[in-house]
């Protein structure tokens, strides 16, 4: 669905809109994002039962909104401008696949989304391992606990810089300086836990909190900055891309680069230590590589914009 919403999104907006409003619709999902994860929080007062039916009440009322929403607005106003191309109407694994390998351009998307999926995945994994390690955290509910209040203070970071910094950074510098912006963040982050990690100088409890704060900086950044510089790099794309290469990034790309990293976790979960500086390493060098592709997508999106074309 998520995927779909931003397919929809980037078929019917141009550059310079997507600028300025694209931190609007990330703001308003933050509120959503930390409504949740407080409920979350509460489970030991409401229970899993209750989470789970607010939850299946959430995704009926998205539903019937998008009923709503088709049958208020203008189809004018559903189409998009140059960009937005005829498609042919077959789709499926292998067109979305065959779109991102031949156009290097989106083969570079690829890569930011895949490298985002395994870094957070590996840290996000340690982070919950160590809190399963604690007393306090070790039941389900506590667990849970622990993870609505990660939410929080995720959803709560990326409200505060999609209010206050999104719109300023990607208006003021441009998307080119956006994407690079998230990786060198996360660097610099994951460069510090190894630090501390290498110097063993924290106990557990530290430790944890440590690793906390730098999965709630990875991902309250790429809620709030990456996400929506990376949709906005669709914008000068055929409706093909839009829809067939960016389904296959975000579905299948994007889960295969989770489960690679998931395949890491699993391969060093039975000694933590390990799991805890090894993947750091490998954190580390991925981010490096992560830099350089976000350089070259910032760049040639940057030229199909000023020159009018579109990657078909």
């Amino acid at each position: 669905m998520i995927a779909l919403f931003w397919s929809f999104v980037a078929s019917t907006t141009d550059a310079a809109s997507a600028k300025r409003g694209y931190f609007l619709i990330i703001a308003g999902a933050q509120l959503g994002a930390i409504i949740g994860p407080f409920l979350s929080w509460n489970a030991h007062l409401l229970g899993l039962p209750l989470l789970f039916a607010i939850a299946t009440l959430c995704i009926v009322a998205v539903m019937l909104v998008i009923r709503h929403f088709r049958m208020v607005m203008p189809e004018d106003e559903l189409i998009g401008g140059k960009q937005d191309l005829p498609s042919e109407r077959k789709t499926g694994f292998f067109r979305g696949l065959k779109l991102v390998t031949t156009r290097p351009y989106l083969f570079g998307v690829f890569l930011l989304v895949a490298f985002y999926e395994i870094v957070t995945t590996i840290v996000d994994y340690q982070m919950k391992m160590q809190a399963q390690a604690l007393p306090e955290y070790a039941t389900r509910e506590g667990l849970t606990s622990f993870m609505g209040m990660f939410g929080m203070a995720t959803n709560v970071l990326a409200l505060v810089i999609a209010l206050f910094g999104t719109g300023y950074l990607i208006k003021k510098f441009g998307i080119r300086v956006s994407l690079l912006v998230f990786p060198i963040a996360i660097g610099v982050s994951i460069s510090v836990l190894y630090g501390f990690i290498k110097l063993d100088l924290l106990t557990g409890q530290n430790m944890l909190w440590l690793t906390f704060g730098v999965v709630v900086i990875a991902k309250g950044l790429s809620y709030a900055l990456n996400n929506p510089a990376k949709e906005v790099v669709y914008i000068p794309t055929s409706r093909d891309a839009k829809f067939k290469a960016k389904g296959w990034i975000d579905m299948f790309g994007a889960r295969g680069a989770k489960a690679m990293g998931s395949g890491f976790n699993e391969f060093l979960k039975r000694t933590p230590i390990a799991l805890l500086y090894y993947g750091t390493i490998l954190s580390l060098g991925l981010v490096s590589i992560w830099v350089v592709i976000a350089f070259f997508v910032g760049n040639k999106f940057h030229r199909l914009v000023k020159e009018g074309k579109i990657v078909k």
